[in-house]
């Protein structure tokens, strides 16, 4: 439990590279699958935002303990992205609309799936 709490923190600290200065104060939120994992479990972590003004593009940067989880996969939930990409080994997660109106991204935005070892 202690691991995905830590996990949770580090998630909540890279969500907050998206906040730029807006009239009412967006909330992060992260959802873990599963609260109890054990060795060998696969769980998944949820990004959620509210209260976000539209945007043409963001990225998220995660920090994992690779000592406690190996990360499976990482997806955007965002749809009609022009790119949207997940670097599994600089845990980077960026994604870009190519048209010229600002998107709403309200709701949830990404799913990343660890295992711990």
């Amino acid at each position: 439990m202690k691991k995905v709490l830590a996990l949770l923190l580090c998630v909540a600290l890279a969500v907050t590279s998206l906040i730029t200065a807006f009239a009412a104060s967006p909330k992060f939120e992260c959802t873990v699958s599963d609260k109890s994992v054990k060795m060998g479990d696969t769980f998944t972590v949820t990004v959620s935002i509210s209260n976000y003004e539209p945007i043409r593009g963001g990225a998220l940067l995660f920090t994992v303990d690779r000592d406690v989880f190996t990360v499976i996969s990482g997806e955007w939930l965002i749809k009609n992205t022009t790119m949207a990409l997940f670097d599994s080994e600089q845990l980077t997660a960026t994604f870009a609309s190519s048209n010229f109106q600002a998107q709403d991204i309200n709701g949830d935005i990404f799913c990343l799936t660890l295992k711990e070892k």
